[in-house]
This record gives C-alpha cells, sequence and structure tokens, in this order.
C-alpha cells in the first residue's frame, strides 16, 4: 500500500504460505486501455459502453431490457457517432439487454488486459532480463531492470549502490530537490521564444552519481572542493546582482533560492557551478565523500532513449511512453520515503497476537477482518532488546532506496536549465519565466542549442505577448499543448500561450490569477455529479477550440475563461 491506495494483496495459507497475489494492472503498465491495446496489437479490442445509462435505480437499470441506450449515455472520445450506429445496426432484431452487455463488456476488458500485459512482459523479457511477474508498478520494473543490468557493471569497478533507507536518509534528504518555476518578468510585449530541455531527467542520469558509503569530512577548504564529490554542508553568499538563482534550499516547505547568505546541503557539482558564476563560500562545516559512479546509469538511458526513438519512427505511442516512463521513473525510484509501516488484513484473534515491537496505526473493519496498519515501534525495541535485534528488524523493512543518488539527479537537471539561462542572458536576452525543463525568452537561442532530436533545447512555440501572475505557492501544473497554443493550469494560476501560426485567432497570450482559477475548480465541481462518474482531469487532449484576440483580461473575459476551463474539465475527465 501507498498513500492510501493498495498496491497489490497476497494472499497466504497453511503454515504461511503463499497461495494468490493480486495486483493493480495499470501501475505496471499505465495508460487507456483502449489505446494500450491498439498500440500493443491486442487480439481483443476494447468495446463500447454505455456508461452514462442510468434508470433512477439500481434494480430497473440492472433489469433493463429494450431499445440500445441514446447515444447521449455513450462517452463521445470513447464512442463515435459511426461506432453508435453500427451498433443500433445490431440490435435492430434483438433487444439490448444491460447484464448481458455489461458480461461481455466486462470480460472483453479482462481479456484486453491479459493480451496488452502478455505482449508487455514479453517485451520486457526479450530485452530485459528480469522476471516481470515480480513488478509492481513502472518504477518497480526500471528499478529492476537497473540491479538486473546495470548495477553489475558498476560492480565491475568496485563501486556499490547501497541502501539508505534507515541510516543516512535523514541526513541526505535536504539534498532531494525539485526544479524551480519562477517568473523573472510578468508581462512580455514583442516576439517571444517558448523552449523544452528534451528528456532532461535522463539526461542528468547520464552524469557521474554518489555511490559507495560515504566518508564524513568535518575539515574541508573550499581549494580541497576542486577534487571533492559528494555533498557539502556550507553557508554561501549569492551575488549582489544575481537574476536567477542557482543553489536552493528547502525553506517551509517550499524551495527557494535565496540572496545574500544563507546555509544548506549542496550537491558538490551544484556548488562548483555556482561558485563558477559568482557565488562565494563563508564556510565549510561537514562534507559526505562519496566515490563516483560514470555508469551508474549512462548504458541503460542510452538503450531506454534507443528503444524511444525506434517506438516514434514506428508510430508506437504507448512503447515510446514506456520507455520514456521507464527513465524518468528511474531516479525517483531512489529517492522514495522509506517506510516502517506494514499494512495486513488480519481476524481479531491475529490482531491481539500481534507483537510488541509493533503499534498499530490504523484499523478498518471489514466483517470478520480488518485492514490493519502497524508501525514499527523503534523506541521500544531499542530499549528492551538493544541495537543488534532494532538492526534486525530495520534490515526486514529494506526500502532499496538513495537519496543520495536522487538529490544529484535533481541537481544535475537543475544545472542543466540553469546554463541555458545563463547563456540567454550572457546573450543579452532577457528571461521571463522559467520552470523545471522550460524558458521563455524574448529572443532566439543559438541554432546549434536546438535540436529536438537530442538531448538538448526544443523550439516550441513562438508568442506574441505574455502575462503571468505569479503563482501563490507551487503544485502539480497540467499542460495542453494544443494546434492554437499551449496552456498550462493549477489551482493558483492559469497561463494560455496562443502562437502565431494560428490562422484563427491574433496571436497572444494571458493569465487569470488565484481567485479566478479557484473559481473555475469550484464551478466545474458544482456542474458536475460523482452520480454522472466524470470527476478527475485528463491533460493530454482537448476537444474544444478557445478564441481569444485579447491581451489582458476583463472581469467578464476571466469569467468566460473560468467557463471554457471548467467545460474542458467536464469532457475531459
Amino acid at each position: 500500500m501507498k498513500d492510501g491506495e493498495i498496491i497489490s494483496i497476497k494472499v497466504f495459507g497453511k503454515k504461511n504460505k503463499l497461495i494468490l497475489t493480486i495486483k493493480d494492472s495499470i501501475r505496471i503498465l499505465p495508460g487507456a486501455l483502449s489505446k494500450l491495446a491498439k498500440d500493443w496489437g491486442a487480439e481483443t479490442q476494447k468495446d463500447h459502453f454505455p456508461h452514462y445509462f442510468w434508470r433512477n435505480c439500481i434494480e430497473l437499470t440492472l433489469s433493463y431490457s429494450g431499445p440500445i441506450p441514446p447515444y447521449t449515455c455513450f462517452e463521445p472520445k470513447r464512442t463515435s457517432q459511426a461506432d453508435y450506429e453500427e451498433m443500433v445496426k445490431l440490435f435492430e432484431r434483438k433487444d439490448w439487454n444491460f447484464l448481458g452487455v455489461s458480461t461481455q463488456y466486462i470480460m472483453g476488458d479482462v481479456k484486453a488486459t491479459y493480451e496488452v500485459l502478455i505482449k508487455y512482459f514479453e517485451t520486457l523479457i526479450s530485452k530485459f532480463p528480469i522476471e516481470p511477474l515480480k513488478i509492481y508498478s513502472a518504477p518497480s520494473a526500471a528499478f529492476r531492470i537497473w540491479r538486473t543490468q546495470q548495477l553489475p557493471i558498476l560492480n565491475k569497478d568496485n563501486l556499490k549502490v547501497y541502501d539508505f533507507s534507515h541510516n543516512l536518509d535523514s541526513e541526505l534528504r535536504s539534498t532531494y530537490c525539485g526544479g524551480i518555476v519562477d517568473v523573472y518578468r510578468p508581462h512580455l510585449i514583442g516576439e517571444g521564444y517558448y523552449y523544452d530541455v528534451n528528456s532532461l531527467y535522463p539526461t542528468a542520469m547520464c552524469e557521474p552519481m554518489p555511490v559507495g558509503h560515504p566518508r564524513i569530512i568535518d575539515s574541508l577548504t573550499e581549494y580541497q572542493l576542486e577534487d571533492f564529490f559528494g555533498f557539502v554542508e556550507a553557508t554561501v553568499l549569492a551575488p549582489e546582482n544575481e537574476y536567477i538563482g542557482l543553489l536552493p534550499i528547502k525553506h517551509q516547505g517550499r524551495l527557494i533560492c535565496p540572496k545574500g547568505a544563507f546555509t544548506g546541503l549542496f550537491f558538490s557539482e551544484e556548488l562548483k557551478f555556482a561558485l563558477n558564476n559568482k557565488y562565494k563560500i563563508l564556510n565549510i562545516t561537514k562534507a559526505y565523500k562519496f566515490k563516483k559512479g560514470v555508469h551508474t546509469f549512462l548504458e541503460l538511458i542510452t538503450q531506454l532513449n534507443e528503444m524511444k526513438i525506434t517506438a516514434q519512427l514506428n508510430n508506437q505511442p504507448t512503447i515510446r511512453n514506456l520507455a520514456k516512463l521507464l527513465m524518468n521513473s528511474m531516479y525517483g525510484r531512489f529517492g522514495m520515503h522509506p517506510s516502517l509501516l506494514k499494512h495486513n488484513f488480519w481476524t481479531t484473534d491475529e490482531i491481539n497476537e500481534i507483537s510488541s515491537n509493533w503499534t498499530i496505526q490504523n484499523r478498518i473493519d471489514y466483517g470478520e477482518l480488518s485492514l490493519v496498519t502497524t508501525i514499527l515501534n523503534q523506541e521500544r525495541i531499542l530499549k528492551t532488546k538493544g541495537l543488534k535485534i532494532l538492526t534486525k528488524e530495520l534490515n526486514k523493512l529494506r526500502n532499496n532506496t538513495n537519496v543520495a543518488i536522487a538529490g544529484a539527479v535533481t541537481a544535475h537537471s537543475r544545472m542543466i536549465i540553469n546554463q541555458y539561462k545563463l547563456t540567454a542572458l550572457n546573450l543579452g536576452l532577457e528571461l521571463f519565466y522559467s520552470d523545471t525543463d522550460s524558458l521563455v525568452l524574448n529572443g532566439k537561442l543559438p541554432e546549434n542549442l536546438i535540436d529536438s532530436a537530442n538531448y538538448v533545447k526544443n523550439l516550441l512555440a513562438i508568442i506574441n505577448r505574455i502575462l503571468w501572475v505569479v503563482p501563490l505557492y507551487q503544485e502539480a501544473i497540467y499542460t495542453w499543448f494544443l494546434p492554437w497554443g499551449v496552456i498550462r493550469a493549477s489551482r493558483s494560476a492559469v497561463t494560455i500561450f496562443l502562437v502565431n501560426s494560428c490562422p484563427l485567432v491574433e496571436a497572444t497570450s494571458f493569465s487569470i490569477s488565484g481567485s479566478f482559477v479557484r473559481e473555475l475548480f469550484s464551478i466545474r465541481d458544482s456542474l458536475v455529479s460523482e452520480e454522472g462518474g466524470r470527476k478527475g482531469l485528463n491533460p493530454n487532449s482537448s476537444i474544444l477550440l478557445f478564441k481569444s484576440n485579447f491581451a489582458s483580461p476583463t472581469p467578464r473575459q476571466s469569467i468566460l475563461t473560468i467557463l471554457f476551463f471548467s467545460l474542458i474539465r467536464m469532457f475531459e475527465a
């Protein structure tokens, strides 16, 4: 179980023998079943069903037998008008029976899922020496592939990767930071260029990573830092006229790049990068020296990237997305928070027999069984049984994480995007906006930096005018790439980019701010009922076209925008 969601259920019989394992297939292979079945060439394809058919009560709905329900009961994204007309012909001389069609529909889903998984497992086996039945998710598959294929290359160099989940994780956790979202200039008038870094994290993973067990150093000078590799706890001074921040720290749950003097734990390569760009070290208090693993991810990332490119050339989007997912999931598995929890379905008698080493944290009753979450009682074990037994119990809960590697990957990714920012500034360009892997400038980057086929910059759009409202806080951002522009939306801000190539509108952009966006979501939530089954958000596509030729919104235009996004959420859920 993770974050309240069940990932797998293991059923044990007598003598604690494993009888059955139930897994969530969408975690193993994410994606819509209809798309997966097409992309993987399954014999059974996704069928059509009137998901919105309802006769005011369960009994009347289940017992329905008669004409096929109207087209409005079907999901338009899954069933076209032509598909519906074919079904009408099929049921011209016989009744459409809810239970009969439901049984056939569900059986088809099961068969399609089975066929897709078989093809997926066969693909994994043909490319990687792993046992697919042992994986639980895409990150699990990526990590298992890494352990079987990449780790032996490291071991040949006498390098080890250790599990830090229950020793160094708490000390190095602060180094695992994400990307930075910032608005440097809130309004762009004139031609602007929106760039994106292709495969940012896979590119970062090709750099050397900290491996082995660190040696803690209490005395390190700035002169010794040049040959040092690892993490450094230091007080630094940012340059007075700094335009962009190069060293992040976590403050009150947020990621910031302070001005002036501040203290943090930094990856050595990111610290050197900042020092080369006018930062200064005031004091070094502690350092964690690691060995340098040049081959930590390099060969595997190269192989997966070739798999992605081949799938793209062969028009296999799901396989392409799978390769991309495996590349991006791999480093995150190293940065997972370690867990001291166990989850079991137990009877009351079994609950009463729980070892004193464990404390019940949560219990949900389901008839004779209860879903019980227990947490390891470290203090009690240490006090009554000693460090040796505590270490033994912690080893049983091995999470196989290494936050040092995850922290280094994110640091390298920030260095990559920050180097593009610095290059732009050195060319005299103005920087307006940037996030984890993209930025907006008022001029073009050199052509040698733009190549959509490799791990470099890609020009997404040319825009004429943008108005940003700085987000109140960083959060999940949904992005739509549409024929006429790009939409980026969160619960605190929405930015719309309209491109010059759109023939229907004047190229322009605008944003609406926090209160309007919160109203947007509340309007949508009030319009869509739980019963309709349409709650949620699919940020991958849009079926609506929004026309606008204004650069900054009036209240009326903002309300229209709110309704527009409400409709997107209604129809794309």
